[in-house]
This record gives C-alpha cells, structure tokens and sequence, in this order.
C-alpha cells in the first residue's frame, strides 16, 4: 500500500489510539506500506511509537520535496484509494477503480522518487513492538 499523509493532521482527526490500533492490525496482517509525509507534518517516534519504520514494522518512510504540503491523505490499497480532508472540512470517502488506483500510483511513484528517506531512531519504537509481541 501507499500512503500521501499529512501525518500530523491525520492523527489530529484520526487519533493516536486509531493508528496503534491500524497499525498493529496491519503488521499483523503483513501490509507492507510506503508512506509520503510533508516536512512540516513530520513527528516524533518518541512521541508515537506506533509510527516506527522499518522491516519489523512493515513500513518506509520518505519526507516529500521541500514546500510540497498537503492538507489532505490518500491511502492506496488494490484498486482502491481511500481520501481523508483536514478537520476544516472533514470528510472522507473510498474509490474503487482501477485506472484511478493506477494513476494515482504513478503520481506517488513520481514523488517517492524524489523524496527523502526519513531518519528514525529504531530505539524510539521498541515499546510498541513489545505491545506487539503480547498480543
């Protein structure tokens, strides 16, 4: 799957115990996720341990080009694209098609490409790893 998150609105409408909970059920269900996150909605896996990157968390991050910002998400999944707005407008809503999920992929592909890595401390997440060994 591929995510174009503005990640700190994102946890703002969604909460943090939404995204502990989606992403354990996701590392669980062995959906690897690429993610694009705009530099000034980057966190802190401190702060959102839930958040960590990596082979045991199922997830890549990358921060996109410098003034790309975004107030609202897109998750590709299938032939599926899934939108969530900021809370000024709050909405979301799911399309089904192919050739949308498909052009939609080649944009991200575009950005992915020229975006950054994101440098995460591995040590930051470990708490919610343990969380997921319990369960």
């Amino acid at each position: 799957t591929q995510s174009f998150w503005p990640i700190k609105r994102m946890i703002e409408i969604l909460t943090p115990d939404f995204f502990r909970f989606m992403n354990k059920q996701r590392i669980r269900n062995n959906l690897y996720v690429r993610a694009i996150w705009p530099e000034s909605q980057k966190v802190d896996t401190k702060e959102y341990p839930f958040l960590g990157d990596g082979e045991q968390f199922k997830r890549e991050f990358r921060i996109a080009p410098p003034n790309t910002d975004f107030s609202m998400g897109y998750w590709i999944y299938g032939r599926k694209v899934a939108f969530i707005s900021s809370l000024k407008e709050s909405f979301g809503f799911i399309i089904e098609s192919t050739e949308f999920a498909e052009m939609l992929l080649a944009q991200f592909n575009l950005i992915w490409n020229i975006s950054s890595p994101l440098e995460t401390n591995p040590k930051d997440s470990e708490v919610f790893l343990k969380e997921l060994e319990r369960y």
